[in-house]
């Protein structure tokens, strides 16, 4: 009688704990499919020579969330909200930018950034 209890007692904890981790994987997947999210995108050029910048440092102010330009000055950031961001652009030997970005949904959220050499 006491192992029949005992069995039935473990068997009760782990549906329970199941059904609050289904319920919990539920939440979460509900979650993220109403989540809505833009990205921008951009390319960085030198502002004398017109030339593409690779490497280049674009945050998004008071975030941790930066990139670098690829080979052909271009960068993308993914998983934004619409709304008003302020990126700061830098790069060795240049000036820094700011410039104020507005994303949208539905939109082409692009930017064209001209750096001054120092």
């Amino acid at each position: 009688m006491k192992n029949t209890f005992k069995i039935i007692l473990s068997l009760a904890f782990v549906a329970s704990i199941s059904l609050s981790s289904m319920a919990s994987e539920k939440g979460k997947s509900e979650t993220n499919s109403t989540m809505v999210t833009a990205s921008m995108e951009g390319t960085v050029f030198d502002a004398d020579t017109k030339e593409t910048l690779a490497g280049v440092t674009v945050k998004i102010a008071g975030t941790n969330t930066e990139v670098k330009t690829d080979l052909d000055g271009n960068f993308s950031i993914e998983g934004l909200i619409p709304g008003n961001y302020n990126l700061e652009v830098s790069y060795i030997s240049y000036k820094e930018a700011k410039l104020v970005k507005t994303v949208a949904l539905n939109t082409a959220n692009e930017v064209t950034l001209k750096l001054k050499s120092e």
